[in-house]
């Protein structure tokens, strides 16, 4: 491991992070606090111990931050521990028969089919279309005054937005936009625990008011998804969609026939999710990390003008952009968009780390606290991209970096999003660099995704 200079430390920004407490929190500024900003409720232990039990009245759950635990949780036992509900995650009872017992022989099917959306085939036919956007917001920047303030998280999130919108549906992708910014509105800026979850007797009306305001956000989506459809099998006979004609050309394994309405959907919804706002949060923190490092920030320009000299980055490109990837990498492990992956319920006891768990408990693994980690890292709280060179990275275990998951629930997306923003950066660095807007405040909201809360203003500066 590489030893680094103290004085290098004292220089390095103190980036923002909620400061944890202490000692665990009483139960009901534990239930604010998580309500407010998930990230501000692990105290001390949580970045420093393998595993942390967290138990208040009807939550009993054991926040895992050990790598061998994790693979235990997530592979190894992986059917022990079922991927409960939102609502859920607060109500155990400690009766695993509170745990949904999903059909595995469904969920596989559904991932078999989604997989040809995310191949290398696919991803390469899709660069183009993200390099067009990327450079269209590039010429659009460089009419902007000089120094003008953006909020680069409305930016990005545009920017993903029309390119996810474009690849599903060419000429009709306004329809799309307006889909998309409802599910972000809806889904990213939802709490991960509320205290109305503790509340017994408002249990049933609770849960029941859930699925009527989450049908009725998802009867607009799809309402919308299917005009698309429409619109789309138009457009197959003059080969105009490429994406939705090998979507329409698919098979049902079981059938032998086309891919009914519910396939479709489930496809577009996923490649919604995963290109859009994960893509768009990540690129934020991207250029929030790159404004407070201009070491690390010129390393990045020099790659890029010595690989590219000017041109927009190609597909090809990518593999030559290491240290553009390296800066991406590092900026998910610091300010991992999905913060906290779906927690799980024991249906059986089980051990980890020589901790008995019981039927009933819930196991959480948190990559906002498994990247910031004392044992797994150094110096956890510093960018340093160099983390995930080759050499550095092959010292550390796959489980303690997780910003999309592991295993067969990985989210199938996680290489079209990586593609997408090293794209998305090679194009706009060359050409612009970010500052952190004077006076503003950046604050990291834990809720369903990891967001600042008072956006992310920043200054355009022209680079040449």
């Amino acid at each position: 491991m590489r030893t680094i200079d103290p004085s290098c430390m004292r220089k390095a920004p103190i980036l923002s992070a909620p400061v944890p407490p202490r000692e665990p929190l009483p139960f009901f500024k534990y239930l604010r606090t998580m309500h407010d900003n998930a990230l501000a409720g692990f105290h001390e232990d949580a970045f420093r111990q393998p595993i942390v039990e967290i138990k208040y009245w009807r939550l009993h759950t054991f926040l895992v931050s050990d790598p061998d635990a994790i693979r235990r949780v997530l592979i190894d036992n992986a059917g022990n521990y079922v991927k409960g509900l939102v609502e859920q995650r607060g109500t155990t009872t400690g009766s695993a028969r509170n745990f949904p017992r999903p059909d595995e022989a469904e969920w596989r099917q559904r991932r078999r089919t989604m997989a040809s959306s995310f191949d290398y085939g696919s991803i390469k036919e899709h660069s183009p279309v993200i390099v067009d956007a990327a450079s269209r917001m590039s010429t659009r920047w460089s009419t902007f005054p000089r120094n003008t303030i953006v909020d680069i998280h409305t930016e990005m999130a545009n920017l993903t937005m029309g390119i996810i919108s474009r690849i599903l549906s060419p000429s009709n992708f306004a329809e799309l936009d307006q889909v998309m910014q409802l599910v972000s509105e809806h889904k990213g800026g939802e709490a991960i625990l509320d205290p109305i979850d503790f509340v017994p007797m408002l249990d049933v009306v609770w849960k029941i008011y859930r699925r009527y305001r989450r049908r009725r956000v998802f009867r607009r989506i799809e309402s919308a998804i299917d005009r698309v459809i429409e619109s789309s099998a138009k457009e197959k006979v003059s080969s105009q969609n490429p994406f939705f004609e090998r979507l329409l050309q698919q098979k049902d394994p079981n059938t032998g026939g086309g891919l009914d309405t519910r396939a479709i959907h489930d496809q577009i919804i996923t490649i919604l999710g995963t290109g859009h706002e994960t893509a768009a949060l990540a690129l934020m923190w991207t250029w929030y990390l790159l404004s407070q490092h201009p070491t690390q920030e010129a390393r990045l320009h020099a790659e890029l003008d010595e690989l590219l000299n000017g041109r927009a980055p190609e597909f090809a490109d990518i593999p030559k952009l290491r240290y553009t990837r390296m800066v991406l990498e590092e900026a998910l492990r610091l300010y991992p968009p999905t913060h906290t992956l779906p927690w799980r319920g024991a249906l059986q006891d089980d051990e980890l780390c020589g901790i008995k768990i019981p039927k009933g408990a819930t196991v959480s693994i948190v990559p906002w606290v498994l990247h910031r980690h004392w044992r797994l890292w150094k110096h956890p709280e510093r960018f340093d991209p160099e983390r995930f060179s080759a050499d550095r990275s092959s010292e550390r275990s796959l489980f303690a970096y997780l910003p999309f998951g592991i295993g067969p629930r990985v989210c199938i997306g996680s290489t079209f999003v990586m593609t997408e923003m090293v794209l998305i950066l090679a194009t706009l660095a060359q050409r612009f660099r970010l500052r952190l807007a004077p006076h503003h405040v950046v604050e990291p909201q834990g809720l369903i995704s990891l967001r600042a809360r008072y956006g992310m203003k920043m200054t355009l500066e022209n680079r040449s």
